[in-house]
This record gives C-alpha cells, structure tokens and sequence, in this order.
C-alpha cells in the first residue's frame, strides 16, 4: 500500500512527507493518546492517521503547521472510534475534546521550548562532552564501548555523562528562565 501511495504523490513528495513526519510524529501521537484509553486504540488510530495523511499529502500546504493538520486528521479518526464505541462507558463531548486539546497542546509548548533549549546547550557542548553524549545516545553505544574506546574507566564515564547531564540541565533551565523574563 506504501509502495502505491508513493506513486501516487509527486516527486519528492513522499521523501519530504517521510521528514516532516519524524519531526512531528510524537506529537501527534501524544495528542492521540492524550484522547483514548490506551496504548493499542492509541496506536492503531496514529496508523490510520498516517494512511490518511499520506493519502492527503498531496492537498497539504507546505507552509502550514504539519503537526496540526496531522493532530486534527487525528482528532477526527478519534471522533470516529468513540462514534463506533457508543456502548462505551465514557463518552467525551466536543466542548470536552477541545479542552482537552488544549491542555495537550500547552504540554507540547513547553516540551518544544525545552527541546530547543537543550539543542542550544548541546551546541556549547565541548567537542569531548559532545563526543561520548553522541556515542551513547545517538549511536546507542554502551558504556564499556566509550570507555574503552577513549581509553578510560567505566567508573569516568558515567561520572562524565552525570555531570554533562547535570551542565545540560542548569543550561535549559537558565535558557527558559532568560525566555520567560526571569519569572
């Protein structure tokens, strides 16, 4: 079905779908979640939503806010799946979705604050600090592997880490408190 949908869009359109969808997928699905009452009804209504999304991408307007027009197909699959549900003990209005977005949508303002935040301590990192914070999370290197691979102890290693976290963290506190006017 992948296959056929990526024939169907225009050069280009399915790579470029693919990269704004891993920007914004935990989004999206955070706001699926947020709406229904597990994990499993989450995730089938977020492939639904993608098979929707994908189908549509053609219509989409590139400058608009991808994520929200992902979380409003979403919005409208989870309508559907409580409409299928309506022997269901719990029953959400519009009035009570809506809220409900935007108590979601706030969590996800200060989740991308503090995202950009720790991109803008990362880049002050020191090349070493940058280093082993690369290997471990973004290549899932272990901690034996760093330490042998810079030719120290496992014991340094997790004191290095403990103390970049400790610097990352004063750093993206300092950066939304600056943001914020210092409240």
């Amino acid at each position: 079905m992948t296959h056929d949908i990526e024939n169907k869009l225009e050069n280009g359109q399915y790579e470029q779908f693919v990269k704004l969808f891993r920007l914004n997928e935990k989004k999206i699905y955070g706001h699926i979640l947020s709406h229904v009452p597990n994990r499993d009804i989450a995730e089938d209504i977020m492939q639904e939503t993608i098979v929707v999304m994908l189908r549509k991408f053609s219509s989409y307007k590139k400058d608009s806010n991808f994520s929200a027009w992902g979380i409003t197909i979403g919005r409208y699959l989870i309508m559907e799946y409580y409409r299928k549900q309506s022997r269901s003990v719990v029953h959400f209005s519009s009035e009570a979705m809506e809220n409900i977005s935007e108590s979601v949508a706030e969590v996800f303002n200060v989740y991308d604050d503090r995202t950009e935040a720790l991109h803008l301590c990362l880049k002050r990192l020191p090349e070493g600090a940058a280093s082993i914070l690369k290997l471990r999370y973004q290549d899932s290197s272990t901690v034996k592997d760093i330490a042998e691979k810079f030719g120290k102890s496992i014991h340094s290693i997790y004191k290095q880490l403990s103390k970049i976290h400790f610097l990352l963290q004063r750093c993206v506190e300092r950066n939304l408190s600056a943001w914020r006017g210092g409240q």
